[in-house]
């Protein structure tokens, strides 16, 4: 049998901050993870909130984190979600939470890009004069 292998992760901002948003329960330093009351329609509510550059890190983030537990020959330990991935119960909880999270920022960037495929013409920027009078002869 294969000993899983311990893999600490250090959540940074963007992320970061949209765990802190949600930790409306309880503490992390407390509860963990069970103190981040995330629901999809919060998430794209505080995602859309983001300059788009900071949601694309943050699904970055999150993404490689995704990753890492759900592999099952890692046991994921993060000191700032005060969790760790020593049972299957515990992975599920974390995966289930971290999906929640993709689905919100997910929802955000459709959002994000709906929004500006629709820009009103009156503020669009004019297109450039690209038109030239005819030299004289």
């Amino acid at each position: 049998m294969n000993t899983p292998v311990d893999v600490s992760v250090e959540i940074k901002d963007p992320l970061r901050r949209c765990f802190e948003q949600f930790e409306t329960q309880c503490v992390r330093d407390c509860c963990g993870i069970d103190a981040i009351d995330a629901d999809v329609a919060g998430v794209t509510e505080w995602a859309g909130t983001l300059a788009p550059q900071d949601l694309a890190v943050a699904t970055a983030q999150l993404e490689d984190l995704l990753a890492l537990a759900a592999d099952r020959s890692r046991v994921v330990t993060s000191s700032f979600l005060n969790h760790v991935t020593v049972t299957d119960d515990a992975r599920n909880e974390l995966l289930r939470l971290l999906t929640t999270i993709k689905d919100g920022f997910t929802a955000a960037r459709l959002a994000l890009d709906e929004a500006a495929d629709h820009v009103d013409p009156s503020h669009a920027s004019p297109a450039p004069d690209i038109c030239r009078s005819p030299k004289p002869f």
